[in-house]
């Protein structure tokens, strides 16, 4: 009888053991990334997040993270503060993301903070992980390499525009940028080039349904105006029956676009739909 007490206990143990080990593993598959691309790219995520413990590191990683999404590194350093335990990783992947689901990137970030893996938002969205793989390699060379990346911004003058730099300097300016704010200010660094901006203006009264000629004549009387400034100004004149000019003003004045549309009473959501749209076609504009 003993023996079989014994033998008993032993069987019952040893099943106790596997289940816990299974659980285990489970609980691991859940916190660890999987392999392949997606995986490797939410290991590179997190080594990038453990590379900005020095302030050279963290400088060069932000002004690199600004190339490779065309945020203006202003708006890049106010979205630091804005999510401390993001990490220069998620600083990243949210614009880029944001742009290529055409979804708010602080939905993203909720998603992100929700429990999802960057890869897997990515793979929700179909999104191609690849170009998103090379982006953040080039973040974590910089990153690894701080004295070969600059991490200053650079005006060029030779070509640029009528305009472009002063436009350049008012953007500068603005350093508390929300989600929206950052979409916009995405908008005006791709106004650079005449055709990109004619594509841009055509965008911009497409979705307000204003006649282009007064959407250029706007243009010409704010030229530190980006097209992204346009399109905001323009659609809350629209929907509240005032000039554009006033909004134009308060935004130069230092007002975040954000604020604006709060003041406004203007659904946010909608705007950054249409924000992403105007994006999306002078991206695809010839150049």
């Amino acid at each position: 009888m003993k023996l079989k007490t014994i033998i008993s206990v032993v069987a019952i143990t040893a099943s106790l053991l596997t289940a816990n080990a299974a659980d285990k593993k489970d609980k691991d598959k859940a916190t660890t990334p999987r392999a392949g691309v997606g995986g490797d790219i939410d290991r590179r995520i997190q080594t990038i997040n453990r590379l900005d413990n020095n302030a050279s590191a963290k400088q060069a990683g932000m002004a690199a993270v600004s190339q490779e999404t065309a945020v203006p590194l202003p708006t890049i350093e106010a979205e630091a503060k804005d999510h401390p335990t993001l990490g220069l990783g998620g600083l990243f992947m949210a614009p880029e993301l944001s742009v290529k689901t055409k979804k708010p990137a602080d939905q993203l970030i909720k998603n992100r903070q929700g429990g999802k893996m960057w890869s897997e938002i990515a793979r929700d969205n179909n999104v191609n992980l690849t170009e998103v793989d090379a982006k953040l390699t080039r973040i974590e060379n910089a990153l690894r390499n701080p004295g070969t990346a600059s991490t200053t911004t650079t005006t060029t003058t030779t070509t640029t525009p009528t305009g472009a730099a002063d436009r350049t300097a008012v953007r500068e300016r603005d350093t508390t940028r929300t989600a929206l704010d950052t979409r916009v200010a995405s908008i005006n660094t791709l106004d650079d080039k005449p055709g990109v901006m004619r594509t841009g203006l055509s965008a911009l009264s497409k979705e307000t349904a204003t006649p282009l000629p007064q959407i250029e004549e706007l243009q010409k009387q704010y030229t530190t105006a980006g097209v992204g400034d346009l399109f905001v100004a323009q659609e809350l004149a629209t929907k509240t029956q005032k000039p554009a000019s006033e909004f134009l003003s308060q935004h130069t004045a230092g007002k975040s676009w954000s604020q604006i549309i709060s003041d406004s009473n203007q659904d946010r959501s909608n705007i950054e739909q249409k924000l992403t749209r105007i994006e999306q076609a002078m991206k695809d504009a010839p150049q």
